[in-house]
């Protein structure tokens, strides 16, 4: 598996999303 720059753009905004989605997730549960 090769780290270009697409791929490296494309896992850093898939672990950005998923916090994004933890976070909200937490929201939730504390609301």
């Amino acid at each position: 598996m090769d780290f270009s720059p697409t791929t490296l753009f494309v896992m850093l905004h898939l672990s950005k999303l998923k916090d994004e989605m933890l976070r909200a997730f937490v929201c939730i549960i504390f609301l």
